[in-house]
């Protein structure tokens, strides 16, 4: 069964603009083009205009500690109008909503099969190839069967903990593209790109 988080009443709508912090190209974000699901995540609203959906995919020991979200994070999500989405819904949060890993997982084929040093193979179902709150993003949007998918301000180019997301969120879109979905970038992004 299809999950339908992201239109959240919004089933016409069948292109979606996942917003990253990256100043590169966030602001060319289609805030004013009504035909997109606009999502947001982590402290995105202190420079976003408009968001329907959002997603805080971290743990509590993140989302509730002052330092690493200062200000009114607690609040945004506690009056955020669209769904917020979540690895495990918080009740403090009226809107929050489960984040549906398995069916996503199942419906996308992100469980791996490895083959050890002898070549045996032995199964790694216990967790889906996702990387990354982004990857996360595209994953559902995919499993949502979105006509397009555009990412701004998701560059994923420095060596901290991107290097590690990077090759998570390339992987969602080329299952993206290979399902037929138009995946959309700014010109200045550096994903998708090789010498």
């Amino acid at each position: 069964m299809r999950t339908n988080i992201l239109r959240a009443g919004q089933d016409h709508k069948n292109k979606i603009a996942i917003v990253g912090f990256c100043q590169t190209s966030r602001e060319l974000a289609p805030y004013e083009d009504p035909s997109f699901v606009i999502a947001g995540l982590n402290r995105g609203y202190i420079f976003m205009p408009r968001a329907d959906v959002w997603h805080e995919l971290h743990g509590s020991h993140i989302y509730k500690w002052a330092q690493r979200r200062p200000h009114r994070h607690m609040d945004f999500l506690k009056s955020f109008a669209g769904p917020v989405i979540m690895h495990k819904a918080d009740p403090d949060f009226p809107n929050a909503i489960d984040y549906p890993l398995v069916e996503v997982a199942q419906d996308i084929g992100l469980w791996v099969l490895r083959m050890n040093k002898e070549g045996v193979l032995w199964d790694t179902t216990q967790e889906p190839y996702l990387s990354s709150t982004i990857a996360l993003e595209i994953a559902l949007a995919i499993h949502e069967e979105f006509e397009e998918i555009h990412l701004y301000g998701v560059d994923l180019n420095t060596d901290s903990e991107y290097v590690w997301q990077k090759p998570g969120v390339e992987f969602m879109l080329g299952v993206a593209a290979g399902r037929g979905i138009k995946v959309v970038l700014p010109d200045n992004c550096p994903l998708l790109k090789g010498n």
